[in-house]
């Protein structure tokens, strides 16, 4: 077992290697538990892998081999990469500074209304109608019916809570039913939270999966200036993963081609490996069509990426509404393992050049 002391040693190590201090910690964790808990491949193989660049859990699905290996972007050389977009990164990854950036679309963004810190509720813009109080929020739930609470630094669904209003002193926390007493309890444990609209999706989306928000996840990056939008899957949230679509905690993805809008080819994990998984495992719907309102989603996101001209690097998450869409998050180091389970991303020649750019800068 890894002590405090060692850890701290590693991290310094990696710092001198160059990685940044927040990416240290991670991946010092992501190799411990792919090493404690990856059973599907044995001590060898998986030193193997970490000499290679990879944790030996996606080099088990990627099936690598000496033929094929440099095809695939290391995960070690990834993590080293970060942060890709500078000192930017902040911009995009604290929700609320993200809100006030993209003010000028704000249509492609949900409702922000409070942030809660210390026990307070306090209104993230001005002419909030409800006061900043418990109350305040309980006449907003009343109003609305259902609210989302989300980490201001958060993703994967982390942290991620869904109040839906039952009756006059009933509500449902994600799945648990809980009374007005109850919910301030909770509400008062809280810190570093925001309260946004709950986005109603796509009747399209709803059908295959009406438990979460179902939602697309877009790799943008900038070539000369210019946006390029190269991987894409869309993920489906099951009984299993509750109200947020987890692909890692039981969840459906299936990909996108990013030139058409057109999902295909779905797939979860399963243990330690990835299975094919054609139609969704509750409401047996084929997980196969057109994303809606493709074309209005990839015009518009082209559009903002070029508007926030020092971002060279996008993660999208994005929810699919009837007529249009709505930004959830952008991620300024998302997660590459779910876009290489389909391809490896060095076969591409502009996401090649793009990474190997990246590295450079940071010599």
């Amino acid at each position: 077992m890894v002590n405090k002391i060692s850890k701290k040693l590693i991290k310094k190590l990696l710092q001198s290697k160059g990685y940044s201090s927040y990416i240290s910690s991670i991946l010092i964790d992501k190799v411990l538990d792919d090493y404690k808990n990856n059973k599907g491949i044995d001590l060898r193989n998986k030193i193997w892998a970490y000499r290679k660049g990879f944790l030996s859990k996606n080099a088990l699905i990627y099936n690598l081999n000496e033929e094929n290996i440099d095809e695939y972007l290391q995960d070690f050389a990834y993590y080293k990469l970060h942060p890709i977009n500078g000192k930017f990164s902040k911009l995009i990854d604290d929700k609320i500074t993200l809100k006030y950036v993209l003010n000028k679309y704000n249509n492609y963004l949900p409702e922000y209304y409070y942030k809660i810190e210390d026990k307070k509720f306090i209104p993230i813009f001005e002419g909030l109608y409800f006061n900043d109080s418990y109350d305040g929020f309980i006449n907003l739930l009343k109003e609305k019916n259902i609210l989302a609470l989300k980490l201001i630094n958060g993703s994967l669904g982390k942290g991620f809570y869904k109040i839906t209003l039952l009756s006059n002193d009933l509500v449902l926390i994600n799945e648990k039913k809980c009374n007005f007493n109850e919910l301030e309890n909770f509400l008062r444990g809280l810190n570093g939270y925001i309260v946004t609209e709950y986005i109603r999706q796509h009747y399209m989306l709803n059908e295959i999966n009406s438990i979460s928000l179902n939602t697309l996840r877009l790799m943008v990056i900038k070539i000369d200036g210019k946006s390029k939008i190269k991987r894409g899957f869309l993920r489906f949230g099951t009984e299993k993963t509750g109200v947020v679509d987890n692909a890692s905690q039981g969840g459906v993805f299936a990909y996108v081609d990013t030139v058409s809008g057109e999902f295909r080819d779905a797939k979860k994990k399963k243990g330690d490996l990835i299975e094919n998984c054609s139609v969704h495992p509750d409401s047996r719907i084929e997980i196969n069509g057109e994303i809606p309102n493709y074309k209005t989603i990839i015009s518009k996101l082209h559009e903002i990426s070029d508007f926030l001209s020092e971002i060279i690097y996008f993660g999208y998450d994005i929810a699919i509404t009837e007529d249009s869409f709505k930004i959830v998050e952008i991620n300024s180091h998302q997660d590459i393992s779910w876009h290489q389970y389909n391809q490896p991303l060095l076969i591409d020649d502009e996401l090649r050049s793009f990474y190997s750019k990246v590295e450079k800068g940071r010599k």
